[in-house]
């Protein structure tokens, strides 16, 4: 199967798998964290820039307030999961599978942030943080943390 015909498949797939802690944990927040604190775009509260995963998560998660922003998010981070672990199985290009499925994550998050949050998205600024953001926000989202269907 060809990593395109597994990236639609995975897609449907992983927007099912959204809808499971939603239907069986009924989450309510759409963030844990106070979003005033962060006044101005890619720095903490003293306006400072981000220094450790620690502090950088709350404000990474106040980017991400709409329901449809986490779920773009969820589908390409667990299709690039998926991906991941189809390469190893089958043991085709890990890099290659790497740089379609870094593509398509980013493509979904990126989308979301210019049509539905109208915001910049944080990794131009933190590419590393952003990218531990995405997997924590991931399996936050599986834990049924978040709202990702209204």
């Amino acid at each position: 199967m060809g990593k395109l015909n597994f990236l639609a498949i995975s897609s449907v797939g992983i927007l099912a798998l959204s809808f499971l802690p939603h239907y069986f944990l009924h989450p309510v927040g759409h963030s844990n964290t106070d979003c005033g604190k962060f006044t101005k775009p890619s720095v903490d509260e003293n306006g400072n820039p981000f220094e450790d995963f620690a502090t950088f998560y709350p404000y990474y998660i106040c980017e991400h307030l709409q329901p449809k922003t986490k779920l773009f998010h969820f589908v390409g981070t667990g299709n690039l999961i998926l991906l991941i672990l189809y390469t190893l199985y089958s043991k085709h290009n890990l890099l290659y599978s790497l740089l379609i499925g870094a593509i398509q994550a980013y493509t979904f998050a990126w989308v979301s942030h210019f049509t539905i949050e109208k915001n910049k998205p944080a990794t131009f600024n933190y590419p590393f943080l952003s990218f531990l953001g995405d997997f924590k926000m991931f399996s936050e989202c599986l834990q049924g943390e978040y709202v990702l269907w209204e």
